[in-house]
Parts: C-alpha cells; structure tokens; sequence
C-alpha cells in the first residue's frame, strides 16, 4: 500500500497512511512538521523503515538544503535511537558535479558510490560503507 503524505492529504487519508501504508512519499517539511514531532504516532512507520530516497538531491543547496541536511539528521537520530533501525539512504540527482560531497553534506555520512557509467564499460563499482548506513548514489548522465 502506498500513500502521499503532503500539505494536501485529507485528515483521514493521513490516518490511513500511518495504519496500513508500507511506502509513504513525502516531502522534507512534512517530515520536519508531520512526521518527526509526532513520531510517536508513526512508530509502525519508523519500526519498518528500510529506505530513505532524496530525489532530485540538487535542489537541497543553500538555506533549503541546510534544512535539509537538519532535517535528515533529525531522521536519523529519531531512527536509530528510539526505533533500532538504520535506513538506506538512497541519493538521486541526474545534475550534480559532486554527487558523493552533497551526499555527505545532506546525510552527514559516507555513501556507497554506483556509477552506472564504470558499471557499463565493464569498471569495477566502488563500494565503501561507514559506520553501518549503506549509501546509494547513482550517476547515470
């Protein structure tokens, strides 16, 4: 079951997305206004929490990114602390210079680097992991 939690969800839709819903597509606000506070009331969420995408990763730069990178870290921290899960983060950007640094600036960790180009032309994919989180960033110009 999947849901979109954002400023527009109907109060009850929001109810059901929190009961029943394995996949919840939201927005870095309603993570800091909806989710995060109220974390209490998203427990099963928080308990089953695998993945953690930030798509178009360029736009989080600047005030808007600093935000961002809080707002993941608050994420992060709620996560491991309170509900014993570590979830993959997984970057997506199709315009950035400097994929691993911004990664690093956003989730404040070390990602694993897949680079669709080197996998294609037969290079080896460079892997690292730091301190238990699994990264995944994808170039694919």
């Amino acid at each position: 079951e999947v849901g979109v939690y954002d400023g527009d969800t109907r109060t009850d839709e929001r109810e059901r997305i929190r009961n029943e819903c394995r996949l919840v597509i939201t927005n870095p606000d309603m993570l800091h206004v909806g989710f995060l506070p109220a974390h209490k009331r998203w427990a099963r969420v928080f308990k089953g929490l695998k993945y953690v995408v930030l798509d178009e990763a360029h736009v989080y730069r600047g005030v808007f990114g600093s935000h961002v990178a809080l707002v993941v870290r608050r994420l992060r921290r709620i996560a491991r602390e309170l509900y014993g899960v570590d979830p993959r983060f997984i970057v997506t950007s199709a315009t950035i210079a400097n994929p691993r640094e911004h990664a690093v600036a956003l989730v404040g960790d070390m990602p694993t680097i897949e680079d669709e180009d080197a996998v294609r032309a037969g290079g080896e994919e460079t892997n690292h992991s730091f301190r238990g989180t699994e990264w995944e960033i994808v170039d694919e110009d």
